[in-house]
């Protein structure tokens, strides 16, 4: 019911929602306090009004229920903020449906919007945190927002939009984000975030977006990403292709820190791996769609022999069960790179060893980003 009527908008004016937020505090007041204690000062209230770590949520509350607006407002934000970082999701998600986010001034607006589409999303509301997300309201504010809130923000639209099927706008904020990231650890997470996004859509697709974007980063990104994804069976070519794009890119952001899979492409390169095997299903639901990246990639495998080139060994091994177990079956057969398995599920069970002592190369992608950057995936779907 919280969530269909945040959903639905809005029904009462602004004078009604004041009087409705101070017979919510009352309430919450009641539910939390444990004891009466005395009445906050003018300095406390000034002190809570700059966020002091050491105000807790309870008194915080106090505070408000004496406070006018926007003060109130205010102390009301940061009581839902402390009770989200003390896991007390259902204390700050009360709180925040007692406020009427379209008369809060812009700054507790925005605030508002940050933590409530946090707990939408712990609570896979994926469509509420869409709805709270996309306002065209928070569209005419990023100006107003310290950098530390806007990260915040444009992380979660980028994610729900992953979530919800909309990879192009996810990959666009995540373009966004990269300007706004200066830490090389959150930059390699978004850039892992957005290759998986060009990655799961098709070629055709990315070729046609990559003449359509209005940057060169995003030209760029369109442009790398649809070569990934053309030509996987025959590595040399493609690894040809990766070269003249860094030729064409030598600015873009992705030169000098490759997705993963293609970092892994160029180590392969330079290995020139004898015995390749293939992780492939032979029965199950994906059987099929087995059969068709087989074909496929031995077709490519044998017009590279019919050019004389230097191929590798090719064995093919039964996924649809034991995967684990065909895995280590190729490492013990010699097998120096490993491509496969196709199913999202095997890929995420493979993806959470510790370690793998024969290179990866899935055609499909875990739930989440690999942590290790030799267990890279590529999407042939």
């Amino acid at each position: 019911m919280f969530y269909r009527h945040l959903l639905r908008g809005s029904l009462y004016p602004s004078f009604v929602g004041t009087n409705l937020l101070r017979l919510a505090l009352a309430a919450a007041l009641s539910v939390t306090l444990s004891s009466c204690g005395t009445a906050p000062t003018k300095t406390e209230q000034a002190q809570a009004s700059q966020k002091a770590p050491s105000i807790s949520a309870v008194k915080l509350l106090k505070m408000a229920a004496q406070a006018t607006s926007p003060e109130r407002e205010s102390l009301v934000l940061q009581a839902a903020q402390a009770y989200l970082d003390t896991g007390k999701l259902s204390r700050a998600r009360s709180l925040l449906g007692t406020m009427d986010a379209d008369y809060l001034p812009d700054h507790a607006f925005i605030k508002h919007t940050d933590l409530l589409s946090t707990i939408a999303l712990k609570d896979e509301a994926n469509f509420l945190a869409y709805s709270l997300l996309t306002k065209p309201r928070l569209d005419g504010l990023w100006q107003q927002m310290e950098p530390a809130t806007e990260i915040s923000l444009r992380e979660k639209r980028a994610l729900v939009f992953s979530l919800l099927g909309e990879a192009e706008r996810g990959v666009s904020e995540r373009i966004n984000l990269s300007s706004l990231i200066t830490q090389e650890k959150l930059d390699n997470t978004n850039q892992a975030a957005l290759w998986q996004d060009l990655m799961s859509l098709p070629v055709s697709k990315l070729e046609t977006l990559a003449e359509e974007q209005p940057t060169d980063t995003a030209r760029g990104w369109y442009s790398l990403a649809a070569l990934a994804k053309n030509n996987q069976s025959d590595l040399e070519h493609q690894q040809n292709q990766l070269q003249d794009w860094m030729y064409r890119w030598p600015q873009h952001p992705a030169h000098d820190n490759l997705p993963s899979d293609l970092r892994l492409l160029q180590s392969l390169i330079a290995k020139q791996p004898r015995k390749i095997a293939l992780l492939l299903p032979m029965e199950g639901k994906l059987a099929e769609a087995g059969e068709a990246v087989r074909d496929g990639f031995f077709s490519a495998y044998y017009q590279s022999m019919k050019k004389g080139r230097n191929l590798p060994e090719v064995r093919q091994y039964d996924s649809s069960e034991d995967t684990l177990n065909a895995y280590n079956q190729a490492v013990t057969d010699g097998a120096d790179l490993i491509i496969g398995p196709l199913d999202k599920e095997k890929v995420s069970e493979l993806s959470l060893l510790p370690s793998l002592p024969v290179p990866l190369l899935s055609l499909n992608y875990a739930d989440s980003p690999p942590p290790n950057p030799l267990r890279a995936s590529t999407n042939l779907a």
